[in-house]
């Protein structure tokens, strides 16, 4: 940080920045229901433009429901978002 003392500019401030780092995301999808199609009904299929998704603040066992695919690790029950 650069403060200019005796100048009329003393009001501004200079910065030289240099950010580095790392990112890593992770990003799961489980397929609870699946149907069988014919290649008709593959070929018919259009890809929606937008996905509903729900994103959780925190660990919510109701989103299981009654499904018993697999049981929540107990990383998932401590889950809680930063935001």
């Amino acid at each position: 940080i650069k403060f200019v003392e005796n100048s009329d500019d003393r009001d501004k401030v200079s910065f030289d920045i240099l950010l580095e780092g790392n990112m890593n995301e992770k990003q799961e999808i489980l397929v609870l229901d699946a149907q069988p199609l014919n290649k008709g009904e593959y070929d018919a299929y259009k890809q929606p433009k937008t996905v509903k998704y729900q994103q959780l603040k925190s660990y919510d066992p109701s989103i299981w429901g009654e499904n018993n695919v697999l049981e929540p690790v107990a990383e998932m029950k401590q889950f809680k978002s930063l935001e």
